[in-house]
């Protein structure tokens, strides 16, 4: 089961999960880009896993299988997006790879993508202000009609138009998870 878009998703994979590359994955992660898997996203396919770098860079890696943790990642690919929006602190693809949206405490910006999941080259298409702050995370339902964004607390947004933050307004949904880290490892 894998936390996409703050629902959960079961992952059918063809061989057995090698449960070590999950409990090494940030130390593994961080010599070849400075990342960590705190805030990570795959592509549709599962061959390619994107973490965040920096507040301003996004590292692409590339697997050698579907959702393939367990075999060593190779280098990545590290994309600077483009400037002018610092402190990201989370990051999502729409559906079909072509949009990525970012987060930066205050703001989303959203960008166009040519080439399904290939940040290299993606563009500004526009930025979003939505009255909260201290927003930390953020994520779409899997159709796209709905954006989350949390921190302390989750606000849920309804879009008219799947993927497009353009037409969003606050649902009036939220909610103040309780803190609990549930067997998890801090």
């Amino acid at each position: 089961w894998t936390n996409l878009g703050m629902r959960y998703r079961r992952v059918e994979l063809s061989a057995p999960l090698d449960q070590a590359g999950y409990e090494n994955l940030d130390a593994r992660l961080a010599p070849v880009a400075n990342a960590t898997s705190s805030v990570a996203h795959f592509n549709a396919d599962g061959t390619r896993l994107y973490t965040m770098s920096s507040a301003t860079q996004i590292a692409e890696h590339l697997l050698n299988g579907p959702y393939d943790l367990a075999s060593p990642i190779l280098a990545p690919t590290i994309t600077t997006l483009p400037v002018g929006y610092t402190g990201q602190s989370d990051f999502c693809f729409s559906a079909d790879g072509t949009k990525l949206y970012t987060y930066n405490s205050t703001q989303v910006i959203t960008y166009n993508i040519t080439a399904p999941y290939t940040i290299a080259g993606a563009s500004v298409g526009a930025v979003y202000t939505y009255g909260i702050t201290g927003v930390t995370r953020m994520a779409f339902t899997p159709d796209g009609l709905h954006l989350i964004l949390g921190g302390a607390t989750l606000t849920q947004f309804d879009l008219a138009v799947a993927w497009d933050v353009s037409t969003a307004t606050n649902s009036g949904n939220t909610f103040v998870p309780p803190v609990s880290n549930q067997g998890g490892v801090n």
